[in-house]
């Protein structure tokens, strides 16, 4: 966390709740050195019902972080909306990913297993530690379906015909 001294002068809190296709895509990471680059202080955290940020910035500011955000989201994200109020004054002195929470048994949207991007593949390929490893993530095609069924395993929430599928049963 790089904590941004002096951005506090003229700055109002400003709480944005974005919806739509937000979770599993690199959303709050991209959220984060988003912030970084326009050196905004303050969180995000993925809650049931989007993505929530509360950030430190000018009316200008926030509104040119709108702006970037809509304009180079992660590609498998799917922005639907947007909600921008001002909050109660609050001071942060640096900016971070909070964890998730959960506010209801609402289910978000899942994204779709999309094809493996060239970093993804690239990183199997080359990293020493991870060649010909299949359960990678990426910020850019989200997670891999591998992963979701490895997951499922460990935590037990998976059908019995899955495992037999899996050769598991």
């Amino acid at each position: 966390m790089i904590p941004y001294p002096g951005t506090m002068q003229n700055t109002e809190t400003y709480k944005l709740m974005i919806y739509g296709l937000v979770q599993g895509v690199g959303f709050r990471p991209f959220i984060f050195r988003l912030a970084h680059a326009h050196r905004l202080n303050g969180w995000v955290e993925n809650r049931t019902d989007g993505v929530i940020l509360m950030i430190n910035a000018t009316h200008e500011g926030i509104l040119k972080f709108r702006d970037e955000m809509v304009n180079t989201a992660p590609v498998a994200s799917s922005i639907e909306s947007i909600e921008i109020v001002k909050a109660g004054r609050q001071e942060f002195n640096s900016f971070e990913i909070r964890n998730s929470e959960d506010l209801s048994d609402a289910v978000t949207e899942i994204s779709p297993d999309i094809a493996v991007c060239q970093n993804c593949l690239s990183d199997m390929k080359e990293q020493p530690h991870r060649k010909g490893y299949p359960l990678i993530n990426c910020t850019h095609c989200g997670l891999r379906s591998e992963i979701s069924v490895y997951s499922a395993l460990h935590t037990g929430h998976i059908s019995k015909g899955a495992m037999v599928v899996l050769g598991r049963s």
